[in-house]
This record gives C-alpha cells, structure tokens and sequence, in this order.
C-alpha cells in the first residue's frame, strides 16, 4: 500500500446502494487501512456508470467516463490519483490529479466522476482523513436528514449512520 501522507487515506468502494429515504444512490467509501467510511450521495447515472465499471462490463458505446478516460490518455496525461478533500455545504470537493510529463495538473471535479474514473483507470481514490468516520450500527435519527443540516450537523449525521441504513 503507497503512503499518501498523514492527511488523506487511501478508500475503496465499499458498496453502492440506495437510500431509499432520500431516494438517491449513495456510494460507501471504505479506508482500506482501518473500519472508517465515507458516505458519498451521487446521481443515479453515476451509480450506474459506477457499477458498470466495477463489473468490468463494456457498453457497447463508450461512456461520459469511459470518454474522459480515452481523452486523457490521447493527450498524453495519465490520472495519477483523485483526492476526496472537503465538504463544504454539505457538498463534497474532489479534484483529479493528472500528470502531463513532469507536471502534475489539479483538475477540480464531482467525487463521483473522479471514483469512476479512478475505477477505469486503476488509480488510488484518496479521502482526506478528516471526512471519515466511523460508522456506528446504531443508526442515524428519524428528523436528520442531509439536505436540512448545517455542516456541523451534516458531520455529526455522517457519525450515527451504519452501511445497514442504505440497504435496500
């Protein structure tokens, strides 16, 4: 396992599943070093495309990720890594870590498109270690619901929920 410094952890896609109080897909990211999550909730097609890549099965006409994979490989850059790195309004920020010879370039991105990409490409998906928490099989609240939190909320909901809240 590469060392990434002390402030990010190196995650993986744990599960994706949906949430069916919120009605949207929500991708489980698990820190390959220790039992911490990060709960990401993304679109639908994202999901999709996600588990299309994840089973390694081919559409028969490339995908938006599939596309952008072909893009940055013809103009001669490689994706290095994607960094998960805040949540600022109850929004996660990502950026995509691409080299171009010597250079490394920071392209500012959705974590969902950055995790698909990094599943096509075989890069590390990065967390900055203070976005992940530990999630309790206790559960989250009946009146706790991201869109209604503040961030100091948000990160306290992100610390009472489990993966058994997303099955389906």
């Amino acid at each position: 396992m590469a060392d990434f410094g002390d402030e990010f952890a190196e995650v993986e896609v744990f599960e994706i599943r949906q949430d069916r109080r919120n009605e949207v897909a929500v991708v489980l990211l698990k820190d390959v070093a220790s039992d911490l999550f990060l709960p990401i909730w993304i679109g639908e097609l994202e999901a999709v495309s996600m588990e299309i890549a994840l089973t390694r099965r081919t559409p028969p006409r490339p995908m938006t990720h599939d596309l952008l994979k072909s893009v940055i490989s013809e103009l001669g850059g490689d994706l290095v890594r994607v960094e998960i790195d805040r949540l600022v309004d109850q929004t996660y920020f990502a950026s995509l870590i691409i080299s171009q010879g010597e250079e490394e370039i920071s392209i500012d991105c959705r974590p969902s498109d950055g995790i698909n990409l990094a599943i096509r490409m075989g890069r590390p998906i990065l967390a900055h270690r203070s976005l992940l928490q530990e999630l309790h099989p206790s559960g989250r609240e009946e009146e706790a619901e991201p869109e209604e939190l503040d961030e100091g909320d948000f990160r306290e909901f992100l610390k009472r929920i489990s993966p058994s809240d997303f099955e389906s």
